[in-house]
């Protein structure tokens, strides 16, 4: 026989349903290869470095503490985004960092980012969203498309767009993408004022720099 101790709520112990007392070796071992995973872990809720929310109420075991992750990262992206402060003020950090890469994951909702922003000479920059119909950006270009102001510019290896709806305020408002590997995926757009200008752009510098292509099909450099 062996005594199980009478460990603290939330111990192993209490985790795998095996009461305090006398208890049967063998079934206690049996337990241990037979039903051990995540969901049986208890997380350690007094470190503390542990965040606040892996340190929130509910959140007991290391399975409990991966769905929380998955949740916030949308299930593998990196960066979540739910506001369009969070999304203008992402843009504006890469924008200014040496960082090389950017993967926004954008949550169902309407954001607003303005215009004026500009991205230069990176790897790669990609935004995916929750599907057209569930996220729309709007754009806001505030000079004239022919002075080549776009509300937001990026120069990158690779620009990929997928499931979104761009929503361009004014007449004037455009998107430039300058990129060698250009991918619009899922997306679509709706020009508010009339202009067919307003559109989904890049530029090709191998045969006409800095040619704009009033077009949703972005063409490569």
């Amino acid at each position: 026989m062996y005594e199980i101790p009478a460990c603290a709520d939330g111990s192993l112990r209490d985790l795998l349903n095996l009461p305090p007392g006398p208890a049967d070796l063998g079934a206690v071992i049996d337990a241990l290869p037979c039903d051990m995973n995540a969901r049986y872990l208890p997380l350690d809720k007094t470190a503390p470095e542990l965040c606040s929310d892996l340190s929130a109420t509910g959140v007991d075991t290391v399975q409990d503490a991966l769905t929380v992750l998955c949740e916030r990262t949308g299930g593998g992206c990196p960066t979540l985004v739910s506001s369009s402060g969070h999304l203008r003020t992402l843009l504006q950090q890469f924008a200014q960092s040496p960082e090389q890469d950017l993967w926004l994951c954008v949550r169902a909702g309407d954001y607003d980012l303005g215009g004026g922003l500009q991205i230069d000479a990176k790897r790669s920059l990609r935004i995916s969203g929750a599907g057209a119909a569930s996220v729309s950006i709007s754009l806001t270009s505030g000079e004239s498309f022919m002075a080549r102001s776009p509300a937001l510019a990026v120069t990158a290896d690779q620009v990929i767009l997928e499931g979104l709806f761009f929503r361009f305020t004014t007449g004037k408002s455009h998107l430039l993408l300058n990129a060698e590997d250009v991918k619009i995926e899922g997306c679509s757009r709706l020009a508010t004022a009339t202009c067919s200008s307003a559109s989904v752009c890049s530029t090709r510098a191998a045969t006409a720099p800095g040619e704009i292509l009033p077009a949703w099909s972005a063409t490569t450099r």
